[in-house]
């Protein structure tokens, strides 16, 4: 990997490398990258974006919006993309790029606030395949499939990681 485009960022750029390669060889780590506005959080994080896309892995980034705080911040909230081609985010998914059409919805399965498992549907036959309208239905059967996994296997707790529980008083969000 060329070295970082960032000045003095090099031993956090290989921190983050570190954790993913940890990550990818099956390993639970985590990484807290924080600091004050303005100092390059984001811009340190986008270093990863290379390692993983080169891996075949998906990028996935998101932002907190300070001026909308009556949004909670959940970075497992479903994906629902009309048609890859046309969104800029699988521009270079070699998996992606050559359907004529594709329409994709990922939906997180949780256990205990836990990130178990991505339900993944994919349609190349139709855009917008998957709506909003659709979106609870498909959420429904990600909860069963949460309950089946956890009766599949009761003696195996839940992965170590973030808590990604709602609260009971947040407000559903769709996109």
């Amino acid at each position: 990997m060329p070295p970082s485009r960032l000045v003095g960022r090099d031993e956090q750029v290989a921190t983050l490398e570190a954790a993913f390669d940890d990550a990818s060889a099956g390993g639970c780590r985590g990484v807290l990258v924080a600091g004050a506005p303005g100092v390059g959080k984001t811009a340190l994080i986008d270093q990863l974006r290379s390692v993983v896309t080169g891996r075949d892995g998906w990028f996935v980034a998101g932002k907190f919006d300070q001026y909308r705080r009556d949004l909670e911040f959940d970075a497992v909230q479903p994906l629902l993309v009309a048609d890859t081609g046309a969104d800029d985010r699988f521009a270079r998914d070699a998996y992606l790029t050559d359907a004529a059409c594709c329409a994709l919805l990922a939906v997180p399965i949780l256990s205990r606030g836990a990130l178990r498992a991505v339900l993944l549907l994919e349609n190349r036959l139709i855009r917008g395949a998957f709506t909003t309208d659709r979106l609870d239905a498909v959420t429904l059967i990600a909860g069963q499939l949460a309950v089946s996994m956890d009766n599949a296997w009761p003696a195996r707790p839940p992965p170590p990681s973030t808590n990604y529980a709602r609260s009971p008083t947040a407000s559903t969000r769709r996109s």
